[in-house]
């Protein structure tokens, strides 16, 4: 058995000023907030998880999975835009058409 996924908003205060604690630069702490509490209520709560302690983990981890999100896309855009066009010392696609 699980327990219920309501939030109230008592929960949902706390949840945004708990984004607006972790997020900086250019992250938007409403999304954040936003975001864990749509997917707080996709996901079971174990029985006897305290709400606030169970959201701030929910939130920990989609924060943690947008900045690797943004590392690699940060690095595949870096890779792209290689003006020596030689990333990795990666065979073009004419070089290979031209061997097949």
């Amino acid at each position: 058995m699980t327990a219920s996924n309501t939030i109230d908003g008592e929960e949902l205060a706390w949840l945004h000023a708990l984004a607006r604690a972790l997020v900086s630069g250019g992250e938007s702490p409403e999304d954040l907030a936003q975001e864990t509490a749509l997917r707080a209520l996709e996901l079971e709560r174990p029985d006897g998880a305290p709400i606030r302690a169970w959201l701030a983990s929910v939130m920990r981890g989609l924060r943690a999975n947008r900045r690797r999100a943004d590392r690699r896309r940060s690095w595949r855009e870096q890779r792209g835009s290689d003006p020596s066009g030689d990333s990795d010392d990666q065979p073009s696609t004419s070089d290979l058409l031209t061997r097949a």
